[in-house]
C-alpha cells in the first residue's frame, strides 16, 4: 500500500504545474490534455475541501461542492486555461474563484461532463488532518493544505535526487529520523541504530546525511514555489510564507 501511494505521488508530481497548465492548450480530446487537467484537480482538491469544512461544511456538503467546483469552474469554465503566471499565483486563483463558486453555488448546474470523484477514503484522510487543525480559520486551513502539497511534491523529488545518485540510505536516514516521526509519530530512531542498519560508519555520519537530505529537501521546496511564481520577489515571499506555515503545523 506505501508503495503504491509513493508512485501515485511521483506520478503525479513528476511535472511542474504550470507545465501542466500549458499542456491544456491542446485539444480537449487529446490524452496529454485529459492527464493534465486531472493531475492538476488530483493536486488541488485537498486544499478545496479544507476550506468549505472549515467554512461549515458537513463531510458530504464539502465533498460535493469541492466536486461541484472541479466541473462547474475547472472543467467547464476552463479556470486552469485562464492561469497566467505573470499575473496570479495558481494558490490565488483558485481561491478567489472558489469564494465566487461558494457565493451562488446553489445556481450552478453540473455539467455532464467527467469530473473529480472523491471516494470515502479520499474524504477520510483529509478528516484526519482536520481533526488536528481546529483552530485555523478557512483562508488559513487552504493555505496550509497547499503547502503540505507542495511540501509533497518536494519530498518525492528529494526521494528521487537520492535513489538516483546512489544515495538512498540519506534518503532512508531521513525518512526513519524526521518524516515517519513528523507523518506518522513513530519514535525517531537512534542515530547509532541507523548506522549500522543503513550502513554509515558511526551516528555522526548520519548525522552529516541529516543535514545534507534536508538542505536539499529545503532547495527543492523553493523550486517547487518558483513553478507557482514567476517573479523572484514572489517566490522569495511565497517560500517564507509557506515554511512558516509547514513549521507551525508540526
Amino acid at each position: 500500500m506505501a508503495a503504491s501511494r509513493e508512485k501515485g505521488l511521483e506520478k503525479r508530481f513528476d511535472t511542474t504545474s504550470w507545465s501542466l497548465v500549458a499542456l491544456l492548450n491542446g485539444p480537449e480530446e487529446s490524452r496529454r490534455y485529459q492527464e493534465a487537467l486531472h493531475s492538476l484537480c488530483e493536486r488541488y482538491w485537498p486544499p478545496v475541501y479544507a476550506y468549505l469544512r472549515r467554512s461549515g461544511h458537513s463531510p458530504d456538503a464539502a465533498a460535493d461542492i469541492t466536486q461541484g467546483f472541479f466541473t462547474d469552474v475547472v472543467f467547464s469554465r476552463r479556470l486552469f486555461q485562464r492561469a497566467d503566471r505573470n499575473r496570479a499565483k495558481l494558490r490565488t486563483l483558485i481561491i478567489a474563484a472558489l469564494k465566487r463558486y461558494c457565493i451562488d453555488v446553489h445556481r450552478h448546474k453540473r455539467a455532464g461532463i467527467e469530473s473529480l470523484v472523491l471516494t470515502s477514503k479520499d474524504v477520510s484522510e483529509q478528516e484526519a488532518f482536520l481533526s488536528a487543525s481546529t483552530e485555523m480559520s478557512p483562508e488559513s486551513l487552504f493555505d496550509q493544505r497547499w503547502a503540505v502539497r507542495l511540501l509533497e511534491e518536494a519530498i518525492v523529488r528529494c526521494e528521487q535526487h537520492f535513489r538516483r545518485s546512489g544515495k538512498a540510505s540519506h534518503w532512508e536516514a531521513y525518512v526513519q529520523r524526521v518524516v515517519n516521526p513528523s507523518v506518522h509519530g513513530t519514535a525517531s530512531r537512534p542515530m547509532e541504530e541507523m548506522a549500522k542498519d543503513l550502513g554509515f560508519a558511526n551516528a555522526n555520519a548520519v548525522s552529516s546525511a541529516l543535514f545534507v537530505v534536508k538542505e536539499r529537501l529545503m532547495a527543492l521546496l523553493r523550486d517547487v514555489v518558483a513553478d507557482h511564481n514567476v517573479n523572484e520577489d514572489d517566490i522569495d515571499a511565497e517560500f517564507a510564507y509557506l515554511s512558516e506555515l509547514l513549521s507551525r503545523s508540526r
